[in-house]
């Protein structure tokens, strides 16, 4: 708990907006009839709330249910600083990009632990196929210089060959 305090702080001085919370590739829905991004729709909006758009734009480009290569995510999240940037002189990518990680970091060390509740009490092995992009999306947050003591941490703790999915017998 004490590793997570000051990034939990970080994330909580940030501004809000704004966000959908479930924000990932099955909860978007091509509209071939309308043009542009409105071509673009979104579902599953109901537990939208005020946080920063850091982590929606994470939940996207770390998808978790679909793997996101490392290069894609990097070259999105270059195009989403550069238009908001375009739009909001202030912008400071840098505090965004501390931000990005932040989140990054609490939402896949989350669905680590979804992905064996629901294998461990509901009965649901398939999730299971999910762990170890979960761990690759962790690892890539931790590269953060503020998540350093996060990374040794969960080194420590969980070794590479306890990162595959594979469960002990």
């Amino acid at each position: 708990m004490a590793l997570w305090a000051p990034v939990l702080d970080r994330l909580l001085a940030l501004p809000g907006g704004w966000f959908l919370r479930d924000y990932h590739s099955p909860n978007l829905i091509w509209l071939p009839e309308r043009a542009g991004i409105a071509r673009v729709g979104i579902i599953d909006f109901q537990d939208a709330l005020n946080e920063h758009a850091a982590f929606d734009l994470v939940s996207l480009l770390q998808d978790a249910r679909t793997t996101v290569p490392a290069a894609l995510e990097a070259e999105l999240f270059a195009h989403y600083c550069a238009e908001v940037a375009a739009r909001e002189p202030s912008f400071d990518r840098t505090a965004f990009a501390a931000a990005y990680a932040d989140f990054g970091a609490q939402r896949n060390t989350r669905l680590l632990g979804l992905w064996l509740r629901l294998l461990r009490r509901d009965g649901k092995p398939q999730y299971i196929q999910n762990i170890p992009r979960t761990w690759g999306y962790l690892e890539r947050n931790l590269r953060a210089p503020a998540l350093g003591a996060l990374r040794s941490w969960y080194d420590r703790h969980f070794p590479p060959e306890l990162r595959s999915g594979k469960l002990p017998e």
